[in-house]
C-alpha cells in the first residue's frame, strides 16, 4: 500500500488497530480477542485474560471495523433519518426540528448511531437517495407527501421503515407514529362551541396531505355533534387569498371565532395566521375582543409578546422519540400488532388568550 496515501498532517502515518495488535498486547490469541471484542459470553475465557483484552483495546484505540462488523451480524446500529427534502432541516426555527431531535436523543438513548438523508428534486436522484436508506439497518421517514412507490418497494424487500405522521397508502404495512389531530380538532372546536360560538369559519391550507384533511375530519365532526345549533365553513386558502374584504364579509356574516390550520409538519412559518392576525388589526378588529381566534397546532418557534394562540400541542419531539423505539423493536423482529405497529398521540389542549366568549350582536 502506498504510504503517502496514509499519511497524516505531520507525516505521521495512521493505521486502524486490528485485533491482531490487540491479541499481541494482552498476549492472547487473536481468537480470543475476536470472541470478547463480540461482546460472547463464552465461558472458556476467564476474568483476568477478558479484562487483559479490554483493557488492551481502550488502551490502543481500538474501533471496530463497521464494514466487518456488518459483514458478520448483518447490522451495524446505524438508523436512518431521510426527509426527502433536498436539504436536511435543521434550524430551529423548522417545523421538523422538534421531531429531529426526539429522533436523535432516542437514538442516542438505545446505543444507535443515526445517518442523515436527504431528498432531490429529480426523480434519478430520488431513487438513488431511497436505494442509499440501505446502508442503515432501518429508517425514520419524516415527510407530508412520500414518494409512495418507492416507500413500498422498500417495505416489500423487507426493509424496516418507521414514518413519523400519519400515512394510510400502503395499509397495514407501513408503521407510524402520528398524532391524532381529527380528536384534537374537534375538541378545539367543541371548547369554543362551549364558549358560546355558533359561527365558525375553519382556514385550510391548500395543501391537502393526510395532517390537513384530518384536521378538517376533526372540524366536520365537531360541526356534525352541533348541527343544531352552529355553523361552519372550511374554505382552503394561501395566504396571499386572506384580504380584509374577504374577513369583513365572514364577520358581516355572523361569524365569532375563526380557526386557521397551523403547527403542520411542513410549515417553517405560519404565514396563513400572520397574514391574518395582520388583515384583523387593519379591520381594527381584536382577538378575543371582538373575535376569537384558535390554530389547530401550536407555534414551534416563541413569538414575540404575550400572545399565546389557542389550540392543542403537538407531540413532536415524543413523535420522533416513539418513531426511533418502534423502528428498534422492529430491528429485533419484536411481534406487533397492527395498533402497536400504527399509533397517535394524544394532542394537549392550549388554552391560550386568543379566544373568549363570543361576542353579542
Amino acid at each position: 500500500m502506498n504510504d503517502k496515501a496514509n499519511a497524516q498532517p505531520g507525516g505521521r502515518k495512521h493505521q486502524r488497530v486490528r485485533q491482531a495488535d490487540v491479541a499481541r498486547a494482552a498476549g492472547v490469541s487473536q481468537a480470543a480477542v475476536s470472541l470478547v471484542l463480540s461482546g460472547s459470553p463464552d465461558l472458556s475465557i476467564g476474568a483476568s485474560t477478558r479484562q487483559a483484552i479490554l483493557d488492551a483495546a481502550r488502551d490502543l484505540g481500538y474501533v471496530p471495523d463497521p464494514i466487518a462488523r456488518r459483514l458478520a451480524t448483518g447490522r451495524n446500529n446505524l438508523l436512518g433519518l431521510h426527509t426527502f427534502a433536498p436539504e436536511f432541516p435543521v434550524s430551529l426555527s423548522n417545523s421538523y426540528y422538534p421531531y429531529l431531535e426526539g429522533v436523535e436523543v432516542e437514538a442516542a438513548a438505545q446505543g444507535y448511531d443515526l445517518l442523515l438523508f436527504t431528498g432531490a428534486p429529480n426523480t434519478a436522484s430520488r431513487e438513488t437517495a431511497v436505494h442509499r436508506l440501505r446502508l442503515a439497518d432501518g429508517c425514520v421517514l419524516v415527510g407530508r407527501h412520500p414518494p409512495i412507490d418507492d416507500v413500498r418497494a422498500l417495505l416489500e424487500s423487507g426493509f424496516p421503515l418507521v414514518y413519523i405522521g400519519r400515512h394510510d397508502d400502503l395499509g397495514e404495512e407501513l408503521s407510524y407514529i402520528g398524532a391524532d389531530y381529527s380528536r384534537a380538532t374537534a375538541a378545539l372546536t367543541d371548547r369554543l362551541h362551549d364558549l358560546g360560538h355558533r359561527n365558525f369559519v375553519y382556514v385550510q391550507e391548500v395543501d391537502t396531505a393526510v395532517a390537513s384533511t384530518d384536521r378538517e375530519d376533526g372540524f366536520e365532526e365537531s360541526m356534525r355533534r352541533h348541527s343544531s345549533d352552529a355553523v361552519g365553513t372550511a374554505p382552503r386558502l394561501a395566504a396571499e387569498q386572506i384580504t380584509p374584504a374577504l374577513v369583513k364579509g365572514w364577520i358581516d356574516d355572523g361569524c365569532t371565532a375563526i380557526i386557521v390550520e397551523g403547527g403542520t409538519e411542513t410549515v417553517d412559518s405560519p404565514a396563513s395566521l400572520d397574514t391574518l392576525t395582520h388583515v384583523l388589526g387593519e379591520l381594527g378588529l381584536e382577538y378575543p375582543r371582538d373575535i376569537s381566534l384558535a390554530t389547530t397546532g401550536s407555534e414551534f418557534t416563541q413569538r414575540s409578546g404575550s400572545v399565546v394562540f389557542a389550540g392543542f400541542d403537538v407531540p413532536r419531539r415524543e413523535m420522533g422519540r416513539q418513531a426511533v423505539q418502534l423502528l428498534i423493536d422492529l430491528l429485533r423482529g419484536k411481534e406487533l400488532s397492527v395498533a402497536e405497529r400504527q399509533r397517535l398521540l394524544e394532542c394537549a389542549p392550549v388554552d391560550g388568550n386568543t379566544s373568549g366568549p363570543a361576542r353579542r350582536a
